[in-house]
């Protein structure tokens, strides 16, 4: 997912991160702090927002890494 988002292909690194899911695979911390990331790093910045509140409702707790996202 890191290497799809560096090269801007989000809609690629999102397709793997929600297949994840579908094949059984519960992302972990480090999946979503990819995600928040690379959302950011896109300048997508809401949609990582949204993707660290899904995180939190899954009872994740965010690291330091995921916020220095921001």
């Amino acid at each position: 997912m890191n290497a799809r988002f560096k090269a801007n292909n989000v809609e690629d690194a999102m397709r793997a991160f929600w297949d994840m899911e579908e094949k059984g695979c519960s992302p972990s911390v480090v999946s979503y702090n990819m995600v928040v990331r690379g959302l950011c790093r896109v300048g997508s910045v809401g949609d990582a927002i949204e993707m660290m509140k899904a995180m939190i409702e899954k009872g994740m707790v965010p690291l330091f890494y995921t916020y220095d996202a921001y």
